[in-house]
C-alpha cells in the first residue's frame, strides 16, 4: 500500500464466526492477490480478492497471470472472485477487455455485476462465480465521497442445509482394559466364593450380583459418540463380502497364531487391495467416460 496515494493494499473483514484459511498462491507482478478459504453459514468456498493498479495500462502479461490464479482455482468447488482490476469491462476494445472475459468463460465462470462501478462510467470491478454457482441478487451503489468506485453488494442463493443430526451416543466397554488376574483376586475373595449362599435362589442373586458389581469396577460402561463414515461410492456388495472374509482370516490368525493362518490372512488382504484398487479405477473412469467433452462436470 502506497502511503503517497489513496489506492493500493487488500484487507477483508469477515464475521468472526466465520473461519478463514490462507491458502498458498504465488507472488504476482501485475496485480495483488490475497486468497482465502472460508467455510461457515453454510458457505465453503474460495474467495479471492484482486487489484490491479489503474496507473499501469494492462498487458497481455496481466492477463496470462490471471489464467494461472484461475487453473489454480480450478480444484476448488466454488469460487469467488471480487475487486479492482481498472480494465474497462464495458468496453470490448479496451486493452485486454475480451481476453479477460475469454478465460472467465473458458474455465466456466461468469462476471456478475455487468454495469458501470466508476465515476466516469467504466465497470473496473468484477464480482466472479462459477457458472453454476448463482447469485439472486447484485446491488451497485452509485461512488460516493470516500471513493470513486461503486460499492457492491451481492447476494447468494444458499441452499437449505438442515442441522446436522446429533451423532448417536451408544454405551460401551473397554475391554482392551479388563485386566483378568486383578478380576480373579477379586472374584475369589467375593462371598459368591467365600461363603456362597446355601438356598438357591439366593446364590443365583449372589452369583449376578457379585459379577455385575465385579464387572462395572474392572470394565465400567462409558458413553461414547459413534462415528460412522460414508461408504466410497465404488465400494458394492464384491467388496464388503470380501471384507467380510478378510476379517475372518485375520481372526483365524489371532486366534491360532501359526504360520499358515497368518499366511491365509496376507493372500487374504493382497486379493482385497487387488479388487479394491480394480473397483477403484473402474469406477472413476466409467465416470470420467460418462463425462465426454464436458469439461466442467469432469
Amino acid at each position: 500500500m502506497s502511503l503517497q496515494s489513496n489506492h493500493g493494499g487488500i484487507c477483508i473483514f469477515i464475521r468472526s464466526r466465520i473461519k478463514t484459511k490462507l491458502i498458498n498462491f504465488p507472488l504476482y507482478r501485475t496485480f495483488e492477490l490475497l486468497p482465502l478459504f472460508i467455510h461457515g453459514y453454510s458457505i465453503n468456498s474460495l474467495l479471492l480478492v484482486i487489484y490491479r493498479p489503474g496507473t499501469i495500462t494492462p498487458t497481455a502479461e496481466f492477463v496470462d497471470e490471471f489464467a494461472d490464479v484461475l487453473d489454480r482455482s480450478s480444484s476448488y468447488a466454488k469460487c469467488i472472485i471480487v475487486g479492482d482490476i481498472n480494465v474497462h469491462l464495458d468496453d470490448l476494445t479496451a486493452p485486454q477487455a475480451a481476453s479477460f472475459l475469454s478465460i472467465l468463460d473458458d474455465f466456466g465462470l461468469a462476471e456478475r455485476i455487468q454495469r458501470p462501478t466508476h465515476r466516469h462510467g467504466h465497470q473496473l470491478d468484477v464480482f466472479i462465480t462459477r457458472s453454476d454457482q448463482p447469485v439472486s441478487d447484485v446491488q451497485v451503489d452509485p461512488p460516493l465521497l470516500i471513493s470513486d468506485h461503486s460499492f457492491v453488494i451481492a447476494k447468494f442463493i444458499v441452499p437449505f442445509q438442515p442441522a446436522s443430526a446429533r451423532r448417536p451416543r451408544v454405551q460401551r466397554r473397554c475391554w482392551k482394559r479388563f485386566d483378568v488376574d486383578a478380576f480373579t483376586t477379586d472374584l475369589l475373595a467375593s462371598d459368591l466364593v467365600v461363603s456362597p449362599p446355601a438356598d438357591v435362589t439366593e446364590m443365583f442373586d449372589c452369583y449376578n450380583n457379585t459379577l455385575r458389581q465385579l464387572v462395572n469396577q474392572h470394565v465400567p460402561v462409558i458413553t461414547v459418540t459413534n462415528y460412522s463414515r460414508s461408504t466410497a461410492p465404488w465400494f458394492d456388495r464384491d467388496c464388503h463380502l470380501t471384507k467380510a472374509k478378510t476379517r475372518r482370516f485375520e481372526k483365524i490368525y489371532r486366534r491360532k497364531g501359526t504360520c499358515a493362518s497368518e499366511w491365509d490372512w496376507r493372500e487374504q488382504y493382497q486379493k482385497q487391495r487387488h479388487l479394491y484398487s480394480s473397483k477403484f479405477a473402474s469406477y472413476w473412469s466409467n465416470k470420467i467416460d460418462s463425462c465426454g467433452d464436458n469439461n466442467k462436470s469432469i
